[in-house]
């Protein structure tokens, strides 16, 4: 079994779920009647929703704030087991420091969304993207190819997608939202971490789970693998 983290900090996100239990375990050993009171809703409110047939991130949003008790109290927990104070001092220091990691992302995100309209930053993010990775061929969708012409690039890394068959050899294909996943919204698979591997465009939501979402448009880079089950099978 493959366990996905759908998360832009994943070492973050996995410590901090670490002191949630540890909060938890905390909370059930100090009194168990007053952990039952704490958990009963949202334990209740998880097992309804995972039981529907299909799942909307959003609507586990509310689970969020008891998350966030039981993290400070594990984090708090954690501390009053250190001997020492420069240790417990250094450990809630560097909870705050990835707390503020993670809001100042979040605020960066924001601003691609107030900045939706200004196509040219998310351009220019894609062709420093593709010059990252000098070694990577990457397939161009017809749209995206004109686009990177009008603006006078192309690198040597760049192949012109020349068919529906996907015959020549490449690392990533790169199209626009709107050529390659809009026409196939309704038999692409959604809640998939990983399904892309960039994602160029305001970030008012995380594509892997929202794959059909009707937004303003944006660039994809998908890999071979994701053609091939995505938009092959439907293509043809």
């Amino acid at each position: 079994m493959r366990v996905y983290i759908g998360s832009t900090f994943q070492l973050i996100s996995i410590l901090l779920m670490a002191f949630c239990f540890a909060g938890l375990w905390a909370l059930i050993k100090e009194s168990w009647r007053s952990a039952l009171i704490v958990l009963l809703f949202p334990v209740v409110y998880l097992l309804y929703f995972s039981s529907q047939a299909a799942m909307i991130v959003r609507n586990y949003l509310v689970v969020a704030p008891f998350l966030f008790i039981l993290m400070a109290r594990g984090v708090f927990w954690t501390s009053s087991k250190l001997r020492w104070e420069k240790a417990r001092v250094g450990l809630v220091t560097g909870i705050v420091l990835l707390i503020a990691v993670n809001a100042i992302d979040q605020v960066k995100a924001a601003e691609t969304v107030a900045h939706r309209r200004n196509l040219s930053v998310f351009m220019d993010a894609f062709e420093r993207y593709t010059e990252a990775h000098p070694k990577w061929t990457f397939l161009i969708s017809p749209k995206l190819e004109r686009e990177l012409r009008g603006r006078n690039f192309w690198g040597k890394n760049l192949s012109v997608q020349i068919d529906t068959k996907f015959d020549q050899p490449y690392q990533v294909y790169a199209s626009y939202y709107s050529e390659a996943v809009i026409p196939y919204q309704f038999k692409w698979p959604t809640n998939r971490p990983g399904s892309f591997l960039a994602v160029f465009g305001p970030r008012e939501v995380n594509l892997d789970y929202y794959t059909g979402w009707a937004g303003d448009d944006r660039i994809v880079c998908l890999s071979p693998t994701q053609v091939r089950k995505n938009i092959l099978p439907t293509s043809k």
